[in-house]
Order: structure tokens, then C-alpha cells, then sequence
């Protein structure tokens, strides 16, 4: 449990029942999956990637709903989903803080080349699962297969083509 001043983060530990009945629902409905142990379970693992440790309890809630946005918002179809976006949640976080290190002027150049590099890494990364995921729903590229029958080919080089 996050605390900050011995006050926790309203998401995490909710002050009345109606609420904590509500992110529970949410917890496990976007995760993809009908068990609640699962989507809670995604939901703690995605939450335990994000970088809380310097921000406030405002920052922190918002970072919280953010990530929980982001669970709900690309509508998980089943557990496979549910865990290809925990996933990805965790690599954009941990692209961004790569990419954040890198812009801090205090860093020597190569400190600073090597946060850009495993920035680029945790993308491209990123893109893959992106693409695996559009895959699995049937969005992503296939090959498409063409079958030509009953050609004839008359003099001149004309052709007629049946059932093609």
C-alpha cells in the first residue's frame, strides 16, 4: 500500500465500500478475464512498474488512473490481452523514464546516449507487442492467397479468366 503522511492513495485503500466495490470491478474488467484474481493480479503487477517514488499523493492517484485508463481503454478481449497490455503499460512507463533521464542536462553524454538507446530498445519493443496484439485480434497484416482457375488464353495474348 502507497501512504504519504499515513493518508492512502484513494484507489489503492478506499475510504467507503461502494468504492472499493467499484475498482475491484474494474480491477478484474479490464484485465480481458471473468476472475477477479486474475485482473487484480494485473492490475497490482502493472501498478508495481510504475515509477511512484518521488511523486505526491495527487501525482501518484493521477498516475494511478492513468495506468488503469490505459487497462480499460484498449478493451481487453481475454487474459492473453489483458497481459499483452500489463506489458505494454510497463514499457511505455519505463520508455518515458529512459527518455526523461536522457533529457536531464546534468547527465555526461554517455550516460545520456545510453538512457536514449535503452529508450529505443523498450519502443521497439513496445511496437512488437503492439503488433502481436493486433495479430490476436485480427487487425495485423496477413498474407493474402489468390487462386487463379479455368484460364484460357487466346491468340494475341488475351486472356479470360473464370472463378478467379
Amino acid at each position: 500500500m502507497i501512504k504519504e503522511n499515513n493518508t492512502s492513495i484513494e484507489l489503492l485503500n478506499p475510504s467507503d465500500e461502494e468504492t472499493a466495490a467499484r475498482n475491484k470491478r474494474i480491477r478484474y474488467q479490464c484485465s480481458g478475464s471473468e476472475d477477479k484474481d486474475f485482473g487484480v493480479t494485473m492490475f497490482e503487477q502493472t501498478l508495481d512498474t510504475l515509477w511512484l517514488g518521488n511523486s505526491s499523493l495527487e501525482t501518484r492517484n493521477t498516475q494511478i488512473k492513468a495506468m488503469q485508463a490505459a487497462m480499460c481503454g484498449a478493451k481487453p478481449n481475454d487474459e492473453l490481452e489483458g497481459m499483452l497490455l500489463a506489458q505494454m503499460i510497463a514499457l511505455h512507463n519505463a520508455s518515458m523514464e529512459c527518455f526523461r533521464r536522457a533529457m536531464n542536462r546534468q547527465q555526461g553524454s554517455d550516460v545520456r546516449q545510453a538512457s536514449l538507446s535503452q529508450g529505443n530498445k523498450l519502443s521497439r519493443s513496445y511496437a512488437i507487442l503492439l503488433d502481436t496484439l493486433d495479430r490476436h485480434r485480427g487487425k495485423g497484416v496477413s498474407e493474402q492467397k489468390v487462386t487463379v482457375e479455368h484460364v484460357h488464353v487466346y491468340e494475341g495474348g488475351a486472356s479470360n479468366c473464370w472463378e478467379c
